[in-house]
């Protein structure tokens, strides 16, 4: 089995931690919860602009929030998970995030050179997707990534149909099936994955 890289590691946790970070920012902008962001944004809120006071611009889509520093270019991606927790993360959240950060965030000088699939300055953009799979696959072996909620997953399986036509859909039970409902909402992100918590 491949060695799990531990700047790899590191630069993973930190970037659920800047997720963390970035959504209390913007919530708080907003005068809520930062749990609340994932379920209010599409009837309460802009689906872009900036958070009050600093140089960080948000953009709301689908089942995600990209923030980026206007000043900087640090970027991160946040993919939202059941309940409307931020911590979740995926290879491309990672790889923009490394590609991007900087002091006073951390710096992976390393990363970056191996994962680059142009020459610097980088953006968001510059990763090599292929390229991380190599980095992230340990951790998987390892199982230090498990799903966001173990519990829904089953739920949504049981839920596929296939038509008559061939076509897949998922019929979900209540209180799932409602799009106006957290439950819906939460059904749709909950393929999502999280880092285990470090062991204290």
């Amino acid at each position: 089995m491949p060695s799990i890289n531990p700047e790899f590691l590191a630069a993973c946790r930190e970037s659920v931690q800047r997720q963390v970070e970035l959504i209390s920012l913007l919530a708080a902008s907003w005068n809520m919860q930062p749990h609340e962001v994932y379920y209010n944004w599409r009837s309460q809120r802009a689906q872009s602009g900036m958070i009050a006071d600093t140089a960080w611009r948000y953009f709301l889509h689908g089942l995600e929030c990209d923030i980026s520093n206007q000043e900087d270019g640090r970027f991160v991606r946040i993919e939202f998970g059941p309940g409307g927790r931020a911590d979740c993360l995926s290879s491309y959240s990672v790889l923009q995030f490394i590609m991007t950060s900087k002091a006073p965030w951390g710096y992976y000088p390393e990363l970056q050179a191996q994962l680059a699939d142009e020459p610097a300055p980088f953006d968001e953009h510059s990763g090599d997707y292929h390229a991380i799979k190599a980095l992230i696959e340990p951790l998987y072996a390892a199982k230090l990534i498990e799903l966001a909620d173990p519990t829904l997953q089953p739920i949504l399986e049981q839920a596929l149909v296939i038509t008559p036509e061939g076509r897949q859909i998922y019929e979900l039970p209540a209180p799932y099936g409602n799009p106006n409902s957290h439950g819906f909402w939460d059904m749709m992100v909950c393929h999502r994955m999280v880092l285990k918590q470090a062991k204290q």
